[in-house]
């Protein structure tokens, strides 16, 4: 049998006037550029293959934005610029776990931006719709510390 070629590591996203989606198993190498023009992404990081423990996810959104689930126990660094839009962040602030990988994710908004949900461990192998109201949840206090 012929050895198994690794996945090409996602690299670019791009919705104009509609969407993309990238959610499940994935490699995630270096950095990630997405674009949402009059449309949005939704991208799912809770099982990428994140390789050398550091990833840069770059949004352009332009009247869109993007939805982005990333593990609460990941460093994650949000910076960037927003005219007429901006960022949410929703989920617990917990600190990263030691060893974790680091998201950096940097926006560039007009009129749009992105919601990031800080996904607790509960919401693992569940669909998008339960990861962002177990992360809601975990904002509000409700899910307990030691689940």
């Amino acid at each position: 049998p012929a050895p198994a070629l690794p996945k090409k590591p996602v690299r670019w996203m791009v919705a104009i006037m509609a969407g993309s989606h990238r959610r499940g198993r994935f490699r995630a190498v270096g950095r990630i550029n997405a674009i949402a023009i009059m449309g949005g992404d939704e991208i799912d990081l809770r099982e990428a293959e994140i390789e050398g423990g550091e990833l840069t996810v770059n949004l352009f959104a332009f009247m869109g934005g993007a939805n982005i689930y990333v593990p609460d126990s990941v460093e994650l660094d949000v910076g960037g610029f927003s005219f007429m839009g901006g960022n949410t962040e929703i989920g617990s602030e917990r600190l990263p776990r030691p060893g974790a990988p680091v998201i950096r994710l940097r926006t560039w908004n007009l009129m749009g931006g992105a919601t990031i949900y800080r996904v607790p461990p509960e919401a693992r192998g569940r669909g998008l719709k339960e990861a962002r109201r177990l992360a809601k949840a975990a904002r509000r206090g409700e899910l307990s510390a030691s689940s």
